[in-house]
C-alpha cells in the first residue's frame, strides 16, 4: 500500500471519529463493563458514565473512551440493535436477581448421549 493511500485512509478514519464524537450511540449497558462501537472496521471500547447503571441506552461520547448515559433506549431502537446480530438459541439456566443464566443451545458438550445404561455414550 503506497503513503498516500495509507494516508487517505487515516484521514477517512479521522473524519469517522470526529462525525462519532458529535452523535449519540445505543449500547446495552452491563454494570461496570465498558461497551464497544465500531469506527470503520476499529472496535473502541469506551466507559460509560455513571458506572452504576446497567440497561439499555442511549449514550453520548466524552472522548475517545468515555461517554455519558444521555436517555433510556426505546424498545423498538432496541429491536433494531438485535435485529443486526445473529440469532442465538438460549437454554435458560436460572435466574439471579433480575438477570438470567443461560447457555447458547449450541454449545459444544452442553448435551450427552446416554445409552440404555444412563451412561454417556
Amino acid at each position: 500500500m503506497h503513503k498516500k493511500s495509507i494516508n487517505k485512509l487515516l484521514s477517512q478514519l479521522e473524519e469517522s471519529e470526529d462525525r462519532f464524537l458529535q452523535s449519540d450511540f445505543l449500547a446495552p449497558i452491563v454494570h461496570g463493563r465498558q461497551v464497544r462501537v465500531e469506527i470503520e472496521g476499529v472496535v473502541c471500547e469506551l466507559t460509560p458514565r455513571p458506572r452504576s447503571f446497567t440497561g439499555w441506552g442511549v449514550l453520548r461520547p466524552l472522548s475517545h473512551n468515555e461517554a455519558e448515559f444521555y436517555r433510556d433506549a426505546t424498545l423498538s431502537e432496541r429491536y433494531r440493535y438485535l435485529e443486526k446480530l445473529p440469532l442465538v438459541r438460549m437454554i435458560l439456566c436460572g435466574r439471579r436477581d433480575e438477570n438470567w443464566i443461560g447457555l447458547a443451545s449450541t454449545c459444544p458438550g452442553l448435551f450427552h448421549r446416554r445409552n440404555a445404561t444412563g451412561n454417556a455414550g
